[in-house]
């Protein structure tokens, strides 16, 4: 029996939902949003927004909340970011999909772009928040990366919950 608890313990620990995570608030007082992250990610919340990275460094991901009235402001904050970091789009690989994450609407945007380190892949979520407001999550990362961190990135953007 003793064996049997032990080999279930060893086959749950290396499945990746069993992983451990990190859950971060965001938002100003009160917070209006949750995101967890892996463990394995290198995390940080500065006064509600989140900045991460995976492990290797190769996606970075941030996650802010605003008010309704500060999307556009969030939008512009958004291309500063890109701008800072020699993140070139590529205004006709432009794509836009309806997404629902936790009963909050919104969208994903993606580009395909370009940075110091050549081809990269650029990654917009907007979402409205019960509160009224929205979540902006930003994200990048070269192509390879994507498709090496695909179930982390799906199973960060499925964490997306209105706080509690």
């Amino acid at each position: 029996m003793l064996r049997a608890t032990l080999v279930l313990a060893s086959t749950l620990a290396m499945l990746p939902g069993a992983a451990s995570a990190k859950t971060f608030k965001l938002g100003a007082d009160p917070k209006v949003a949750t995101v967890t992250l892996p463990d394995a990610w290198d995390g940080d919340e500065a006064d509600g927004q989140l900045e991460a990275l995976s492990p290797d460094k190769t996606i970075y991901l941030s996650a802010t909340a605003v008010d309704a009235a500060d999307v556009k402001a969030a939008g512009q904050e958004v291309s500063k970011v890109l701008a800072e970091n020699k993140i070139e789009l590529k205004g006709d690989s432009r794509k836009v999909a309806a997404l629902t994450v936790a009963g909050m609407s919104g969208a994903a945007i993606s580009w395909d772009a370009k940075d110091a380190d050549g081809p990269t892949q650029v990654h917009l979520v907007t979402l409205k928040t019960p509160s009224g407001g929205a979540l902006v999550v930003l994200r990048w990362g070269d192509a390879d990366a994507e498709k090496d961190h695909a179930a982390e990135i799906d199973a960060i953007v499925k964490s997306v919950a209105a706080a509690k």
